[in-house]
């Protein structure tokens, strides 16, 4: 219980710095190579898990790629064993804006 009320806050803030501050936070596509069948129904499974704890926070759902996809999105992946690739969102906060401005500010 102690990992889903961390995961939930970590939402919390992200929607935050992207609903205050979005000239220092950006969404960031996180994929997720496959290389199992089997790993497609378990990664997805958990990917959409964190579509559903984001609920309300407005961060894009999580999303399969095949293959062919997969390989057109990101060519240096390494094409053996490649089953497919789940992409899902985080946000990225720019550090470096973030001292500047509180240094600024401060």
């Amino acid at each position: 219980m102690c990992r889903y009320k961390l995961v939930k806050e970590a939402l919390r803030e992200r929607k935050y710095f992207l609903d205050t501050a979005p000239h220092l936070s950006s969404w960031l596509p996180i994929m997720i190579p496959i290389q199992k069948w089997w790993q497609a129904p378990y990664f997805w499974a958990g990917t959409k898990f964190y579509d559903f704890l984001a609920g309300s926070e407005g961060i894009e759902s999580s999303y399969f790629l095949t293959k062919t996809r997969a390989l057109d999105a990101f060519p240096m992946l390494r094409k053996d064993n490649l089953f497919g690739a789940l992409v899902y969102y985080g946000n990225q906060l720019s550090l470096i804006r973030f001292g500047q401005v509180n240094k600024a500010h401060g």
